[in-house]
């Protein structure tokens, strides 16, 4: 996806971080985007909570638009251990990276130096939409 980036952020590895990334991802939406700042907010909270309780990690959000979608981008300081049969983790139905796979249209996990990015594309459907 070539893409814009609309707002990058870091916020340190606290409970009340998820939060506070919710809020700021949500506030780059317009008003009347309705579904689209609401599946970010499920998006960037279930990745930031993930880089908080599972990798332990401060994290750094970028929101990117294209023409065609927004993409969350979550990146962390723990680098992937292992991977399972092709996935980098356990993906169980109603648990977060599930609920991210059934609201993305496309997601992924990429290794970087020193850690990993896990990011999660949402289809726009207005300009209303789509963050500011």
């Amino acid at each position: 996806m070539h893409a814009d980036v609309v707002a990058t952020r870091s916020f340190p590895s606290e409970l009340d971080s998820v939060r506070a990334a919710r809020h700021f991802t949500a506030g780059l939406f317009g008003r009347g985007s309705g579904s689209a700042a609401e599946d970010a907010a499920i998006v960037v909270t279930e990745l930031a909570a993930n880089a908080v309780l599972h990798a332990r990690s401060g994290f750094t959000v970028t929101v990117s638009r294209s023409a065609a979608a927004v993409r969350i981008a979550v990146r962390d300081n723990r680098p992937l251990a292992r991977w399972n049969h092709g996935r980098p983790f356990d993906v169980r139905a109603g648990h977060g990276l599930s609920v991210v796979a059934q609201l993305a249209r496309d997601w992924a996990v990429e290794r970087r130096p020193g850690g990993k990015v896990i990011w999660a594309e949402l289809r726009t459907g207005t300009a209303a939409g789509e963050p500011a």
